[in-house]
């Protein structure tokens, strides 16, 4: 019985690794479409230059402002919370952005994703690293290929986002 449970364990500390490894992944392919997409936002919305400069401006400066704080917090207490909050609140800026016509809430939701991105996936990364500091070399390396194969998918995603009209009219 003492072998089951050290079994299904171990499964769950696999799933519970892989599931964080794959943040940078998701992360890189979907904060990739609105800087490869630019051209087609810009259009699509009717944003002058300088209204997609202050976009992408409003989520660093958010980033820079909350960050720390969310990193300092974050050590005092489980960082659990933190990443499943920095997720849905990612889901949340993701949905805003991606439904609106709007620029006032176009800019809400960009200057949104910046901390929960910190939140979510910077925080699964220390977690990962916490976890297993014994292994942090080949976790980090594990963390950037899986961010690589992510900056590669999104230009690759959003061309055939592009040209699914073409082939499916």
């Amino acid at each position: 019985m003492a072998h089951l449970f050290a079994a299904l364990r171990l499964h769950q500390a696999f799933i519970f690794r892989w599931t964080l490894l794959s943040m940078p992944l998701l992360d890189e392919l979907i904060t990739g479409f609105p800087i490869v997409g630019l051209p087609l936002l810009r259009d699509q919305l009717g944003l002058s230059y300088e209204q997609v400069g202050l976009l992408f401006s409003a989520g660093a400066l958010s980033g820079m402002i909350i960050e720390p704080g969310i990193n300092i917090l974050s050590d005092r207490t489980s960082k659990r919370r933190w990443v499943i909050g920095g997720l849905l609140l990612l889901a949340v800026g993701f949905a805003l952005a991606g439904s609106t016509t709007n620029f006032v809430v176009l800019l809400l939701a960009f200057a949104l994703t910046s901390p929960a991105d910190c939140a979510g996936v910077g925080l699964s990364e220390a977690t990962l690293i916490d976890a297993s500091p014994q292994d942090s070399m080949q976790t980090m390396a594990r963390w950037t290929l899986m961010s690589s194969v992510g900056d590669l998918l999104s230009p690759l995603t959003v061309a055939v986002i592009i040209a699914l009209p073409l082939v499916f009219p």
